[in-house]
Parts: structure tokens; C-alpha cells; sequence
């Protein structure tokens, strides 16, 4: 090392042969721009000594043993040095990496790109170069076979994601980390009448929110500032896993739409038209609140009882029920097991046992009658399953019959006990 110092070039040089003075110009004119060659049996190994003169040997080995090609030419377009890596490869191989080399810089970065085949399988490098003032040009050759294999998974990935989502009713819209479209579906460009054309140039966020306001396509602010605000919220929001929220459209549609964080900084939106699902609730809220109305203005009280046992419906003259089983105006019954209690207290009897058992979560599908006494009063109990499970519980004054016998009277209350 010690007869490598700047001070004895001149020496140093005398001692060197053609290819190692060549490959020494080469390490000196790429030292700043491959930082790697720093890299010595995987440490570093400076190529100053303690006194801060340049180590030429050092910096020689290292062009040497680099493990991927690096190599000069001249001027005049012809291959000068090369290090190790570079000469063991095949002719064919050299040749198609120097071709690489010189394909301008203003094309496409694929252009500068060689597959090979290597000890270890199919390997890709991407050929950089330096021209330097005096027109050599030095390249040497990346090995960005993992790159290339990310690349591929991500493009099959895309692939898979876009034939996964082409047959979806929901409108699928990807921006990648610039937030810009890096997917759609069609039902998206159906969904808002795109120009397939126009989203395939990716949009900004910003561009395609805009194309929805000009369209009438999203819930119109009522001022400018506030539909900005709007935008932000929408993609802050979204970046965070928050945004869910529906959209009354202008033409009378309503969306759903939601935003959730998506790899690599991306944004995803997904947009559904529930407009269908919306009427039809409103449908079935308008058909329960005219039943509803029918029922209140019915006279014989009726109670409904959910699978549980719960009352969660009540209704016509409750005052009338109260009256037939002689109880409080208010009726001191909550579940079906209270009607139970509240009915055999009334009667003074056991009811029968078909009753009973609808009372206590039975279900036979067939309704039950049970005509009952409460006092000098008479009434009948109609008991009826319903489609959801529930039971239907109505109540109608009778006529005394003190001819007939009375169905509920089995047992005796007190025998009982």
C-alpha cells in the first residue's frame, strides 16, 4: 500500500501495465458517480491511507472485481477496457449490452435494458453511461432483475385486478400516490358517462372530481370554496379509511360511496347505486306506516311479539284489553311470558296447553283460538305466527256462553301449585 501514495504516481504508473493503467482512468472518472465501488469484502475500505493520499491499488482491484460489467469506449465508438465481469462475458452478450450503451437518453428506458442468462438464472441489467469531456464514454451495467420482477407482479397484479373488477356493478376507481387514475372499472365509466378514452390519460383526483361537478354528477356545494373544501375532505378522508358517506346526485341516483387507504400511498374509491334499495326501503316504510295507520284505528287490541318473546308491536283500543282482563289502562306486559302471567292471573286458570306453548316460543304455523272468562267478562284470543317469526296476539270481545265449556279452564290456578 505504501507505494501507492498520489505523491509517487509517477513510479506507480511506471510499474503498471497497459489494462491496469486503463482501468485506473476508468476508476478515477467514476469514483463519484458509482459510490459502490467504495464496497470492500463487504465493508469499507477508504481509498485514502492515514495520511489522505490515494490507495491506486485499492481503487484498481475494486474496478476489477466489481461484479457487474463496467467497461469504456472510445471516442471513436470502439470498446477499450473492461473490468473482469464485463470480459467474461459471451461475445454476444457484450455486444448487446454496448449496443444498449448507446441508445440515447431520450428514449425509452426499456431501450437501455438486456436480459441474460446467468449461473443463477435469467438476469436483467440496465445499462448506464457517462460521457466524459473527452468523449469516452464510461457504462456500466445494473443488474435490476428484482426490479423488473416487482414490475411484472405489479402489471399481472393490475392485470388480475382489472378483469376481477370488470364484471362488478360497483364503480371501482384507483389514484396512485401523485393521485392520479391508475384503475377503473367500466361500471365506473358507465356509472358517471366517461369517456373511457379520457380516463385511460389517468386523471388527477382533482381533474376527475372537477368532471363531475360540470357534469352534475356529485352533490352540488352551494358555493365554490365549500365544494373545494369538499375535494380535500374527500381524499384526506379517504387516506385515513374514513370517507363513507352517500350521494344524492341531481338526476335522482344515490350513491354510495366510500374511500379506504390502498398500497403504495394510493387512494381507492368505490362507488355503488343504491337508488333501487333506497326506494324500496322507502317502499316498505311507506307500507308499514299505512298498516300501522290501518291497525291504530282498528277497535280489538292487538300485541305482537318478536321470536324472543318481546313485544314490539301494539295497537287498536289497548284501553278495551285492559278492561277485558281487568288490569291497569296500561297493559303490564312486555314480554309474552308477562301476557301469560297477566292472562291465567285474569282468568284464575291454567290456559291450554297449545296457547301456552305460543306464549312460550312455540311455533306450529297454524293459528290458535282460545276462548277465555275473566270474571263476568268473555273474550277470545286469537294467536297467529307470522312470517318473520313473530306472533300476533288479538283480542275480541264474546257473548257469555254459560252453556259452553271454557277451553282455557284446564287447571285450577291453586291445584296447580
Amino acid at each position: 500500500m505504501s507505494h501507492a501514495l498520489v505523491s509517487s504516481w509517477p513510479p506507480v504508473l511506471a510499474t503498471l501495465n497497459d489494462a491496469q493503467i486503463g482501468l485506473l482512468v476508468l476508476a478515477i472518472t467514476i469514483v463519484v458517480v458509482v459510490a459502490a465501488l467504495l464496497l470492500f469484502n463487504g465493508g469499507e475500505r477508504p481509498l485514502r491511507t492515514a495520511d489522505g493520499m490515494i490507495d491506486v491499488s485499492v481503487l484498481v482491484q475494486e474496478i476489477e472485481n466489481y461484479p457487474e460489467p463496467i467497461w469504456q469506449v472510445s471516442s471513436g465508438g470502439s470498446v477499450g477496457w473492461g473490468n473482469r465481469a464485463w470480459r467474461t462475458l459471451p461475445v454476444v452478450d457484450q455486444n448487446r449490452l454496448d449496443a444498449a450503451g448507446r441508445v440515447p437518453d431520450s428514449a425509452e428506458e426499456t431501450r437501455r435494458r438486456v436480459e441474460m442468462d446467468g449461473p443463477t438464472g435469467a438476469r436483467v441489467y440496465q445499462v448506464r453511461n457517462h460521457v466524459r469531456r473527452d468523449g469516452i464514454t464510461l457504462n456500466r451495467a445494473v443488474d435490476i432483475s428484482a426490479r423488473v420482477r416487482a414490475e411484472r407482479n405489479l402489471d399481472e397484479m393490475m392485470t388480475t385486478l382489472t378483469e376481477t373488477f370488470a364484471h362488478l356493478d360497483t364503480g371501482l376507481a384507483i389514484f396512485d400516490a401523485s393521485r392520479r387514475l391508475s384503475l377503473f372499472n367500466p361500471a365506473l365509466a358507465e356509472m358517471f358517462r366517461h369517456d373511457p378514452v379520457w380516463l385511460a390519460e389517468r386523471p388527477t383526483l382533482e381533474d376527475w372530481i372537477d368532471n363531475l361537478r360540470q357534469n352534475r354528477l356529485i352533490p352540488e356545494p352551494r358555493d365554490f370554496l365549500g365544494w373545494r373544501d369538499q375535494l380535500l375532505a374527500l381524499e384526506s378522508q379517504a387516506e385515513r379509511g374514513r370517507y363513507n358517506e352517500d350521494w344524492s346526485l341531481p338526476d335522482g341516483r344515490i350513491l354510495r360511496v366510500s374511500g379506504q387507504p390502498h398500497p403504495q400511498d394510493a387512494v381507492a374509491f368505490h362507488f355503488e347505486n343504491i337508488s333501487e334499495r333506497i326506494d324500496a326501503e322507502r317502499h316498505h316504510n311507506s307500507e308499514v306506516g299505512r298498516l300501522r295507520a290501518i291497525l291504530t284505528h282498528l277497535r280489538q287490541p292487538f300485541l305482537v311479539f318478536d321470536q324472543t318473546g318481546g313485544l314490539v308491536e301494539s295497537g287498536g283500543e289497548l284501553d278495551l284489553l285492559a278492561q277485558l282482563l281487568g288490569t291497569d289502562p296500561v297493559l303490564p306486559t312486555a314480554t309474552a311470558t308477562d301476557l301469560l302471567t297477566v292472562l291465567q292471573e285474569a282468568t284464575g286458570e291454567r290456559l291450554d296447553k297449545q296457547a301456552e306453548t305460543r306464549l312460550l316460543g312455540g311455533r306450529s304455523g297454524h293459528p290458535v283460538n282460545v276462548r277465555l272468562m275473566a270474571g263476568q267478562r268473555c273474550f277470545e284470543l286469537r294467536m297467529q305466527d307470522l312470517p318473520d317469526g313473530a306472533l300476533l296476539c288479538q283480542f275480541a270481545p264474546r257473548r257469555r256462553d254459560t252453556g259452553s265449556v271454557r277451553v282455557a279452564a284446564l287447571h285450577n290456578v291453586a291445584t296447580s301449585r
